[in-house]
């Protein structure tokens, strides 16, 4: 995984630094989200998939960098596929492609080719297909009506109607009239970044919609024509990220857009899904202030609460208790109570400097990490602070969050200066259990798994 990211420094002669930077943030996002895994279906192995749906008896899912929509059971196998390149019926003009779940109808939006298809979950048959008059970045529901996610324009409300910003608004696809309002909500920007940290993804769930941004801390909830901003606590305000080439040799265009100067080299927020009670959500979330967490959020109360560690890939649905998530190329469910009962143990990983350790101690500390995940167990990262009797700064987390990102592991981060004898060594592992240390020796060729049993 480290060649991933070696392999862009032979890149730097021919490619301009801003294209350079986006390479490493795209083999970033690959690496988070991509840890060891048990497959519970005992499945092949599935096409690489985007935006999976599940509606209790089988799964959809986009197909990535295809033009293709599945239908997928629960052992993991494709019933029946649907689309193709092109721009006849049935067809998509590019694997840009978003879709959601009403009922028994597979909403699908072809994003460059300005068309929905309808789709039944049944016989996966395309019922209808309909030009739509604009190009929204996204489709989701309310209370049943298919709505787009789009920029409007936002007019001066003198004379002249001005452009003087944009919007995004929420709108009715279907029977929309242009004498009426037909949008539910309209937002501005809270804080415009770049293309990058604004991105925004929707999601239906019962009565409510979500707005949420996949590298920032926020997210709208939308219910009983309210929209209300809401902020994940305790968590950094937007993901960490890599500095973009200092200019963009004079395009003032590309300068305007890129405000803030930096790509993310995680997501903060990867999925969110319905609660285990009732008027509830749960969010999947990567933070360096947190780690890698189920948080679950009530909206009638406004409160969140901590599930526990998940670090299994991107989580689907919970249904009957069970955490659906895609791992590797494979889908696979757990039970939520198997994530709870590791609450009260821990990882601790205390590095002096991860660039000086050797092949076996780095095999063993991913072995010790892998287990860790597949045991619910969070995994802190402690570094040793190399500015003597200075705070450590934002830029000694982001120089961390890179290396650890760069061996595929991820965790809660932390930087310290009063703990002398954790550091004794280059690396030092322990699991707490309670009140219990249990120290890790890393320069054996064998490791206890018994030491990862929470029970």
């Amino acid at each position: 995984m480290v060649n991933l990211f070696n392999g862009c420094r032979y890149l730097r002669s021919y490619l301009h630094p801003f294209f350079l930077n986006l390479i490493k943030f795209i083999v970033s996002i690959m690496l988070i989200g991509t840890f060891s895994s048990t497959n519970l279906f005992g499945q092949d192995s599935l096409p690489n998939l985007d935006d999976v749906l599940f509606d209790g008896k089988n799964f959809f899912a986009i197909i990535k960098g295809e033009e293709k929509v599945a239908k997928i059971d629960t052992n993991g196998s494709i019933i029946k596929e649907i689309g193709g390149k092109g721009r006849g019926p049935g067809e998509f003009s590019s694997p840009n492609i978003e879709i959601t779940l009403i009922d028994q109808t597979l909403y699908i939006l072809d994003k460059r080719g300005a068309k929905i298809l309808e789709v039944d979950t049944k016989d996966f048959t395309i019922i209808n297909e309909t030009i739509i008059r604009d190009y929204p970045t996204d489709i989701f529901h309310y209370n049943d009506t298919l709505l787009s996610f789009k920029i409007t324009p936002k007019f001066s409300e003198d004379e002249g109607k001005k452009i003087v910003g944009k919007y995004f608004t929420s709108e009715k696809v279907f029977n929309a009239d242009d004498t009426q309002k037909n949008y539910l909500f309209r937002f501005e920007e809270k804080e415009e970044l770049n293309p990058l940290y604004d991105q925004k993804k929707t999601k239906s769930i019962d009565d409510i919609s979500i707005i949420y941004y996949p590298y920032k801390n926020y997210f709208y909830l939308y219910k009983d024509d309210i929209l209300e901003l809401i902020s994940i606590p305790n968590m950094e305000t937007k993901s960490l990220g890599n500095e973009i080439d200092r200019s963009f040799n004079g395009n003032s265009n590309i300068e305007s857009l890129f405000k803030y100067k930096f790509s993310p080299t995680y997501k903060s927020i990867l999925s969110v899904v319905k609660g285990s009670e009732d008027n509830t959500i749960i969010l999947q979330v990567n933070s360096y202030l947190r780690g890698q967490l189920l948080l679950e959020y009530n909206y009638s109360e406004k409160e969140f609460r901590e599930l526990g560690f998940f670090g299994l890939g991107k989580v689907i649905e919970l249904y009957n208790n069970k955490i659906y998530f895609y791992h590797k190329n494979r889908i696979s469910n757990i039970n939520l109570n198997s994530i709870k009962k590791c609450n009260n143990v821990r990882t601790e990983v205390y590095v002096k400097n991860i660039d000086e350790l050797d092949e076996l101690l780095v095999e063993n500390l991913l072995k010790i990490y892998n287990q860790s995940l597949d045991n619910h167990i969070p995994v802190n990262f402690i570094f040793k602070n190399s500015r003597w009797f200075f705070e450590p700064k934002l830029e000694d987390y982001k120089e961390v969050a890179n290396a650890i990102l760069q061996l595929g592991i991820w965790g809660k981060i932390k930087i310290v200066d009063d703990c002398e004898d954790c550091f004794k060594s280059m690396i030092n592992v322990e699991i707490l259990k309670n009140s219990d240390r249990i120290r890790i020796p890393l320069s054996t060729d064998r490791i206890d798994n018994s030491i990862f049993n929470c029970d």
